[in-house]
């Protein structure tokens, strides 16, 4: 997705879904190592305290959005009018 079209609230969402994403990859990949070695116990831990933290700081998931079809820039799917170039558009047929 092109950071430059998101608003910056929206910016901070994506990248806080990026960040999420990557440290639960690696929690998990930490716990995977960890099997059957010295750091099982510290691995559990850590994987059980993240899957309890990530419900309280993810945000809402990502809203569907389309393509303008004046000036091809993403907005809401349900949008009637464009935020960025003001032209209508009807919504696609659900």
């Amino acid at each position: 997705m092109n950071d430059s079209l998101l608003e910056p609230a929206e910016r901070v969402r994506v990248n806080l879904r990026t960040a999420i994403a990557a440290v639960d990859l690696q929690v998990s990949e930490l716990s995977a190592q960890a099997l059957g070695g010295t750091y099982a116990t510290t691995a559990d831990t850590l994987a059980s305290s993240w899957q309890k933290l990530v419900p309280l700081i993810a945000p809402e998931p990502e809203p569907e959005r389309r393509a303008c079809p004046h000036c091809q820039r993403r907005i809401m799917r349900a949008a009637t009018r464009c935020m960025y170039c003001l032209e209508k558009s009807s919504p696609p047929q659900v």
